[in-house]
């Protein structure tokens, strides 16, 4: 097997990354930024859950 490459497909490799990184950093951000609003509602909707003294009815 041959796994030398030619400098040619090496720039072609290169120049295709950074689009590929643009979109997979900015994917990551939507990610973060859903995920922190969904931990939002979940503490939200605890807080509604559970008394203010923190006791859970028994």
């Amino acid at each position: 097997m041959n796994l030398r490459t030619t400098p040619e497909a090496t720039a072609v490799a290169a120049d295709a990354l950074v689009p590929v990184q643009l979109v997979a950093t900015a994917a990551m951000i939507v990610a973060l930024v859903l995920w922190i609003r969904i931990v939002r509602e979940i503490t939200a909707w605890q807080r509604e859950r559970i008394p203010a003294g923190g006791a859970y009815p028994s």
